[in-house]
């Protein structure tokens, strides 16, 4: 490979870095943690069904007032007064004389002893104060009171109670025109005293239990959590999806994008942009080894790595070596587990020479998609040794894979994943090129890790193959 090349693929793995997300990307973290953001959405309408079902149900009615001179309230010379008499009003209404007296009128109004008797009991200055509302109506003369109470009737009945105890207090009060009680003194009043209107009196209906409001606080509630908590389970679950995202996060460029099911036909373009991608990688003089490492389970690498060889055995010659020596799967695959391989090699029971195996009588399908009887070269993985991260650490596997650089254009290592770094880690000083392979949709945190060891390559990785996982 000339300098030129080594510039290109330098540039293609310094990515720009990422100064902050955008919405789409907070979207695509928060759906890796969309259970997070389910379950609390779920938890929070459950607290709201619980909340109605714990609500008492309550009736309230409305009185409208209008607080101003005894010489009406639309008097221009008393106008201007309105406001501020009205929010006098609106506090007195809440006094404990006013409570009390609408207390006394409530329980008097009753059609019969058992019913007095009971909204006596009831009419507490605590009950009073919260089933008792007065609110001034904007900066106006205007004064709402509501009363709530178990029914209809006695949500009407406290409410009137209410406006007659506050007539009472302001027409007794100082500067009030009402007469004075007997044994009570006549207070000063002037000519435009201060009196109360009582416009009219309606009924609201039921206003407890309120289950589409305790649903929609609950479940605005649940979603924020939710978001909050489905961002923060996303962040540490994320997984990568698409191909400049992988790229981005790996800091290497993609080969190909392949499909499990068409691996076996060859016909997959992916691989084929993958092939001459890693042929342009080749070295003039001598044979280049890729190794095949990465995230997926050997079986998958297996599988690439026979896909590949049958690709590159198309135009060039090409040999498969399976240096998974504890999983063994291409081997498996190809129907030579047992034969001597890599592993009597790298014990030098064997030499390269005339112990190459060749799995014959594989119909395959070549890269323009005719069916033949071509064959590929495997050195199989051969027996398993007790430590397999110490026989391929060995002096055997460098000598070994020289061996093989000079009678083969390409050399393809099908290695063990990138789990098990004291494998992994000869095999990559061993190779001109490595080749990582990671499923679409894997999470972060494990490429993370992965980039962590590519690390260690000193530029040697050729990028990266995306396996779809369906």
């Amino acid at each position: 490979m000339d300098a030129s090349d080594g510039t290109a693929m330098d540039r293609q793995r310094q990515a720009p870095a990422v100064e902050g997300r955008s919405l789409l990307d907070w979207l695509r973290v928060l759906r890796d943690g969309w259970p997070a953001l389910v379950l609390l959405v779920i938890l929070g309408l459950g607290a709201g069904l619980i909340a109605t079902a714990l609500q008492s149900t309550k009736y309230q009615s409305k009185a409208t007032i209008v607080a101003g001179s005894s010489k009406g309230f639309l008097d221009p010379s008393s106008a201007q007064g309105l406001a501020p008499v009205a929010a006098t009003v609106t506090r007195l209404a809440g006094s404990a004389a006013v409570l009390q007296g609408a207390g006394v009128r409530y329980a008097a109004a009753s059609p019969n002893p058992a019913v007095r008797a009971q909204r006596a009991s009831r009419a507490t200055l605590k009950w009073l104060g919260k089933n008792l509302r007065a609110t001034q109506v904007a900066d106006s003369g205007i004064v709402t009171i509501a009363g709530t109470g178990p029914t209809q009737s006695d949500a009407r009945a406290l409410t009137r109670a209410a406006v007659r105890s506050l007539e009472r207090s302001i027409g007794t009060g100082p500067g009030s025109n009402a007469p004075a009680g007997p044994g009570r003194r006549q207070t000063t009043a002037p000519a435009g005293g201060l009196i109360v209107r009582d416009f009219s009196t309606t009924d609201q209906g039921k206003v407890s239990p309120t289950p589409a409001r305790n649903l929609l606080l609950g479940g605005n509630v649940g979603l924020v959590l939710g978001i909050v908590a489905g961002l923060s389970l996303g962040a540490a679950r994320r997984r990568v999806r698409r191909p400049d995202e992988i790229a981005t996060e790996l800091g290497i460029p993609v080969l190909g994008s392949l499909r499990v099911g068409r691996l076996g036909s060859g016909l997959d373009p992916g691989l084929s942009a993958a092939r001459a991608r890693l042929q342009r990688l080749g070295q003039r003089d001598q044979g280049t080894i890729f190794l095949l490492t990465g995230t997926v389970r050997p079986e998958r690498t297996a599988e690439l790595g026979e896909a590949l060889a049958r690709a590159f055995a198309a135009s060039s010659r090409t040999v498969l070596v399976d240096a998974d020596l504890a999983s063994r799967s291409a081997s498996r695959r190809l129907q030579l587990e047992g034969v001597p391989g890599l592993g009597e090699l790298l014990d030098g029971q064997v030499t390269t020479g005339p112990e190459m195996f060749r799995a014959e009588n594989i119909s395959v399908t070549t890269v323009n998609g005719a069916d033949g009887g071509a064959t590929i070269e495997v050195l199989p993985a051969g027996h398993a040794p007790s430590d397999a991260a110490a026989a391929l650490g060995g002096t055997g596997l460098v000598k070994s894979l020289q061996q093989l650089r000079l009678r083969y254009d390409f050399v393809l290592v099908v290695g063990p994943g990138l789990d098990r770094p004291a494998e992994v880690i000869p095999l990559i000083s061993a190779a001109d090129w490595s080749v990582l392979i990671t499923p679409r949709g894997e999470r972060a945190r494990t490429i993370e890790s992965a980039h962590g060891l590519t690390d260690a390559l000193a530029g040697r990785v050729a990028g990266a193959l995306l396996v779809n996982r369906r």
